[in-house]
């Protein structure tokens, strides 16, 4: 459930995603975003999401998308970017997309200012879809430095929303809410 903001929910999003396919590596969630855009047009040729690292030294990371699928360009060269950043802002891409799954026809070009309840929604959903893959990962035989503890994604998101979009308190706050708000709600056991 969202702020009340828009009608999107990138927690149940994110929660069925990760749950189709319950290995923990994002490349998973990719392809069955990539089966479910295919699926919801019948018109549509296959649709491709692949991921890009620049070498750029900021750390802003982009979607452009193109009429057979689209490319996610992230600013993984910085001497300071971890692997869990590169997870996080990958999975923060994958929200915009899920965000205009419905739209993906008429979108070309970069995403370069999406609206506030869009990037609300990508950080929410990079939350969600990571938390659940973590849970339904961490008591199988797994690479620990995968599994996400409630407490250290929170910090890994603010940490990240702060130093992508410095200058959006409001933001800040709706993401701030959002995480005051999951820990205040009984986690749900994935099945």
């Amino acid at each position: 459930m969202t702020d009340g903001s828009t009608d999107k929910d990138p927690i149940g999003d994110a929660r069925r995603l990760a749950m189709i396919n319950r290995h923990n590596y994002l490349a998973h969630t990719i392809r069955e975003m990539e089966y479910i855009i295919h699926c919801a047009s019948a018109a549509r040729p296959s649709y491709h999401i692949t991921t890009k690292m620049t070498e750029t030294r900021n750390c802003s990371s982009v979607v452009f998308f193109y009429n057979r699928g689209c490319t996610i360009f992230l600013p993984c060269e910085r001497i300071d970017m971890k692997d869990e950043d590169i997870r996080l802002i990958t999975a923060h891409e994958l929200g915009h997309i899920s965000y205009d799954i419905d739209n993906l026809e008429s979108k070309t070009g970069l995403n370069v200012s999406p609206s506030d309840d869009e990037e609300y929604y990508a950080w929410a959903f990079a939350h969600s879809l990571l938390d659940a893959k973590s849970d339904g990962y961490k008591d199988g035989v797994g690479k620990d430095e995968y599994i996400y503890h409630f407490d250290d994604l929170d910090k890994l998101l603010m940490s990240n929303v702060k130093r992508q979009q410095p200058d959006h308190k409001e933001l800040h706050d709706r993401v701030r809410k959002f995480l005051l708000d999951r820990k205040r709600q009984p986690k749900e056991t994935p099945k």
